[in-house]
């Protein structure tokens, strides 16, 4: 399967662009607004907990694990038990941050950094900057491949429909009483 990665709008969205990567993998197009909504992403962002909840409610099976590297190389790469893409945590400029594993080997592991794009790094690099957590995911029948992006612009132009109304009603009124402000007694209409 191609991979593409979805790139985070700001510092706290690493963990939602994550999971819309995985979604993507596997051929669910999720805008990031939905997936920050299903993670409950705070000020400080994404949590594991929020992640593998999301990820569930879009029809993957997430489990979160903690390990050491051997551990990781050994279930990816020998027993197999650990699927790629896969989600990892990870310290990145003194602070937490989630990517992307595509593939591991014994030398170098190949990521998708949702601030930065593909990247590859050795292994010992990696185990430097990793926590120890990661998260898995397989599909459950309840998973479907779909573009839940398609008409994102109706949405917002229907919504601009609905408010228009009021829209306008405000403004007028701001307009209005912008020129009666001026006026001996701002409340009333002047006639002369």
């Amino acid at each position: 399967m191609r991979f593409r990665g979805v790139y985070q709008h700001d510092t706290r969205d690493c963990g939602v662009a994550c999971l819309a990567t995985i979604c993507n993998f596997y051929g669910l197009n999720v805008p990031l607004s939905y997936i920050r909504e299903l993670e409950k992403v705070n000020m400080n962002g994404s949590s594991i907990y929020g992640i593998c909840k999301a990820a569930e409610i879009l029809g993957m099976a997430a489990d979160a694990y903690q390990g050491e590297i051997e551990e990781l190389l050994s279930n990816v790469n020998e027993t197999k038990e650990i699927a790629v893409p896969f989600i990892v945590h990870t310290i990145k400029d003194d602070l937490y941050h989630f990517m992307v594993v595509k593939k591991i080997s014994t030398k170098s592991v190949w990521l998708f950094d949702p601030d930065e794009g593909n990247i590859k790094i050795k292994l010992d690099t990696f185990a430097k900057i990793w926590t120890g957590y990661f998260i898995a995911f397989q599909l459950t029948p309840l998973f479907k491949k779909e573009n839940l992006k398609k008409g994102a612009y109706q949405n917002y132009f229907l919504f601009f429909i609905k408010i228009q109304k009021r829209i306008f009603y405000y403004f007028g009124n701001f307009f209005v009483n912008c020129g009666n402000y001026n006026s001996k007694y701002p409340h009333f209409p002047t006639y002369y």
